[in-house]
């Protein structure tokens, strides 16, 4: 269900619906705290940044990129910090 979400974030974030995608996204991350589920929410964020840098809002994609790279370093997952880093670089 979540990732199907995602994906429907992403595909009213390219069809244009940005405030739909962002409202979301950001629905998704409330429901992955509620669960706990911190590779959950990470990954959300990291969604969110992707949904910003498609829009050039380049800022606000860091501030989720760097949420989402604290989240994932504190659980100790380093393939999706490593992919974040990336996106950071790509960014900068």
């Amino acid at each position: 269900m979540a990732n199907d979400s995602k994906g429907l974030a992403k595909v009213r974030s390219k069809s244009g619906n940005h405030p739909e995608a962002e409202n979301q996204l950001t629905e998704l991350i409330s429901t992955y705290q509620d669960l706990q589920d911190k590779e959950g929410e990470a990954e959300t964020l990291q969604a969110l940044g992707d949904h910003f840098v498609t829009y050039n809002d380049l800022p606000k994609a860091a501030d989720y990129y760097h949420q989402a790279q604290a989240l994932a370093t504190k659980m100790g997952h380093k393939l999706l910090a490593r992919e974040i880093d990336e996106a950071l670089s790509a960014i900068s």
